[in-house]
């Protein structure tokens, strides 16, 4: 089942690649810390007309939170809405090194429909790709 995840995944979102972790690349090279970075677990979990997933991010240089937090790496747990085609945060763990390195430097809840999954300054495609992905494995 996990391969036939990850093959659809890899299919509607454009990803390059799974890793030996688990997680999936959308777009970037693991090996690679200078650069954008979009990884995903390759199995979401449905709920109604909803997707739960986690995502990590690893940005090019250094972020602002939407609540002012400097960061250049997180991890995340996000809703994806089929019906209303749009992704949001529910929790983000940052950190000051690129690829998660280091300690994490702090955590940020969200309710739902608060944060929009957008990652800012890269192609909006890549978080229409991720909705569309998230719902076609689900069959949502």
């Amino acid at each position: 089942m996990l391969c036939a995840v990850v093959v659809c995944i890899a299919a509607v979102a454009g990803g390059q690649q799974a890793a030996t972790d688990g997680w999936f690349t959308l777009t970037g090279d693991p090996r690679e810390a200078s650069k954008n970075l979009i990884q995903i677990l390759p199995e979401p979990i449905g709920m109604d007309q909803k997707v739960v997933l986690d995502l990590r991010v690893s940005r090019d240089q250094q972020r602002t939170s939407f609540k002012g937090q400097k960061y250049r790496s997180y991890y995340a747990k996000a809703v994806v809405d089929c019906p209303a085609k749009g992704a949001w945060y529910l929790r983000l763990v940052y950190y000051a090194q690129p690829s998660w390195g280091g300690d994490a430097i702090a955590r940020e809840d969200y309710k739902e429909g608060e944060a929009e999954v957008l990652f800012k300054d890269m192609s909006p495609e890549w978080s229409k790709r991720l909705v569309h992905a998230a719902c076609r494995v689900r069959n949502l």
